[in-house]
């Protein structure tokens, strides 16, 4: 967990807990998009990439998350969205040729016109 070091704990959805990252923090991007670069360059070969995105039982529990998510239709759905969205986007301009994977778990419960 990158979110267990110093330098990223303010990216935490909730300060104690380092298993969720603020997908409303404008540095989160930024990271998961290094960290994504890092993994590529290690591994130039890879033909799929995992981003996980599974079990974030914190999301929508920071002020600006949840103030977010009370705004929206959809809820905390909509932040997950958005950030899962951006980061897929990202791979997608810089490595075209990556199947990116994802659990599922958090989709499950989602209203299904939000994932069309």
């Amino acid at each position: 967990y990158v979110l267990k070091h110093e330098e990223w704990r303010s990216l935490r959805e909730v300060e104690n807990y380092p298993s969720s990252i603020c997908p409303s923090n404008p540095n989160t991007l930024p990271l998961v998009k290094s960290l994504i670069r890092q993994i590529v360059s290690f591994h130039p070969d890879i033909q799929y990439l995992h981003i996980g995105a599974d079990e974030i039982w914190h999301l929508g529990l920071c002020p600006v998350c949840s103030k977010r998510a009370s705004q929206s239709k959809y809820g905390k759905s909509t932040l997950y969205l958005e950030h899962v969205v951006a980061t897929a986007q990202y791979i997608k301009e810089m490595y075209p040729c990556l199947k990116i994977i994802i659990w599922d778990d958090m989709l499950r419960s989602m209203d299904l016109q939000l994932l069309t």
